[in-house]
């Protein structure tokens, strides 16, 4: 959708205190194992991008596709890991959720496209975001 509409799509872990979760891993795989996959593309021939967010560098043309290490990693991570709701239960998430007796939320939390709202950030001064049915 975002191709056919110009626009550029971003996935961002929002991790927790400014470190990695592996919760927002999970899902930033799966939702780029999905892009991938709509995009008939096989992450093995994207190139890499360098990882940096600069809001001046100029915007890729639509139909390319790239990669930061953190992109790869969270793939990797998706599709290797034998048992998500157990990473997931053993987690700091999992365990802050444990402490509020939630651990049920987990495994209600991990299926696939069991939404079909996205968030879009609409520019503006402040930027916002706003749901979007996808």
């Amino acid at each position: 959708q975002c191709r056919g509409e110009g626009a550029a799509l971003g996935v961002v872990c929002a991790g927790r205190r400014g470190t990695f979760a592996i919760d927002d891993a999970f899902a930033a795989g799966a939702i780029l194992e999905r892009v991938l996959a709509e995009a008939g593309v096989d992450d093995r021939d994207l190139a890499t991008a360098d990882g940096r967010l600069d809001p001046r560098a100029p915007v890729e043309p639509p139909d390319v596709l790239v990669l930061t290490d953190a992109a790869r990693a969270a793939l990797q991570l998706w599709r290797t890991t034998p048992d998500v709701v157990a990473a997931s239960r053993s987690s700091w998430s999992g365990h802050l959720l444990a402490s509020h007796h939630l651990l049920a939320d987990i495994p209600a939390s991990l299926p696939v496209d069991a939404s079909s709202i996205v968030p879009v950030v609409v520019a503006g001064s402040p930027p916002r975001i706003e749901p979007r049915r996808a």
